[in-house]
């Protein structure tokens, strides 16, 4: 017993690191709640939990999201399973989510697909939220995809899934028109500053070309394509590229342009529709 560790000595190791950070950490390395490790601190781990929190630590100060070393998140009150196949799902993209659910659609009849579904963190929650609306979701690796797929077999949800690359993804698919298209893109720059903050996570889905608007352009130049008449388009982007994309959307038909901004105040998500 002399050689074990307390939980709050398992804590002290993370010192280094801020506290709420460190304690997020350590309940999920131990699966207990907050009051239980301010209930309990003195409590003794066994030495297999004890290397396992070293592992995690090591893992996290090299930059390894905790999303990752749990293995799911949270997004839109789901839990989803989460590899370093996928992005972490981020709270500011429920943004796009609450928008759309605040579109004035019918609560039927209703298709949404969702580009680069990653996770399928966008379409999941969508059809988490409307049962009844036909939801498809497209992603262009196929890692990823086997991610969303096994996310919806979970929690029993009936998204649709096609692999490819964007718009490409539905050349099988009948009648591939759709109210609504949301996406959550590549749009950082390759010389972001905020990538040195994001190796471990999958480079491919968050850098794109053109100072980062260049899948942002693609989708938007083939959107009307496929969006049904007033149907509209909601993406994801950088806290600057808010003007770009509304330019874009404009120069390309769509009406009923806005820019919304995320839960710190910054541009985060820009839309319109097709009319």
């Amino acid at each position: 017993m002399a050689n074990l560790l307390s939980r709050q000595a398992l804590l002290q190791l993370a010192s280094d690191l801020p506290r709420y950070e460190a304690e997020a950490l350590l309940l999920a390395c131990l699966n207990i709640t907050r009051v239980q490790l301010r209930l309990h601190p003195d409590e003794l781990v066994s030495e297999l939990v004890t290397s396992r929190w070293q592992s995690w630590l090591a893992r996290y100060r090299a930059g390894e999201p905790l999303a990752y070393l749990e293995g799911q998140t949270e997004f839109f009150g789901l839990r989803l399973k989460v590899t370093p196949a996928v992005l972490c799902p981020r709270p500011d993209s429920e943004l796009i989510v609450e928008t759309v659910l605040q579109l004035a659609l019918p609560t039927s009849d209703v298709t949404v697909l969702d580009l680069g579904t990653g996770s399928g963190a966008l379409a999941l929650a969508l059809q988490a939220q409307r049962p009844q609306w036909r939801v498809i979701a497209t992603d262009r690796a196929n890692e990823a995809l086997q991610v969303a797929q096994y996310n919806a077999k979970q929690l029993n949800l009936p998204v649709q899934f096609y692999l490819g690359d964007w718009f490409d993804a539905l050349a099988q698919r009948q009648q591939p028109r759709f109210d609504v298209i949301v996406s959550n893109p590549p749009y950082l720059a390759a010389d972001d500053p905020h990538l040195s903050h994001l190796q471990a996570e999958p480079q491919a889905a968050l850098v794109a070309k053109n100072a980062g608007l260049s899948d942002l352009q693609q989708i938007i130049s083939q959107a009307h394509n496929y969006l049904k008449p007033h149907g509209w388009l909601w993406l994801e982007h950088g806290w600057t590229q808010a003007s770009a994309v509304r330019q874009e959307l404009v120069n390309r038909g769509f009406s009923h342009v806005e820019t919304k901004r995320d839960y710190g105040q910054q541009e985060r998500i820009s839309g319109g529709q097709w009319l």
